[in-house]
């Protein structure tokens, strides 16, 4: 898909960059409206993320997807603990 090496290590490097940003948000939205609506905000992220992924027709589309599955799929971490306690 990409014969350039830094790009492509960029774009896999945004996975963390939508970790980092979603930890906050979720947080944010789980506070304030409910653990339950902030896995299904993180869901729906992660979804969106995955049809980008699949449907991209060059890297930067890819790298976006990349982003709202690092958003989508690591909040839950924090947020399913306190669920669960």
């Amino acid at each position: 898909m990409c014969e350039d090496k830094v790009k492509l290590g960029s774009v896999t490097s945004l996975v963390f960059a939508g970790t980092c940003i979603g930890l906050i948000v979720v947080s944010l939205v789980a506070d304030n409206f409910g653990r339950k609506i902030g896995l299904i905000v993180c869901n729906i992220f992660a979804l969106v993320g995955i049809m980008t992924c699949f449907l991209s027709v060059n890297i930067e589309m890819f790298g976006i997807g990349y982003l709202l599955i690092g958003f989508g799929l690591s909040p839950p971490q924090k947020v399913v603990p306190s669920i669960l306690a």
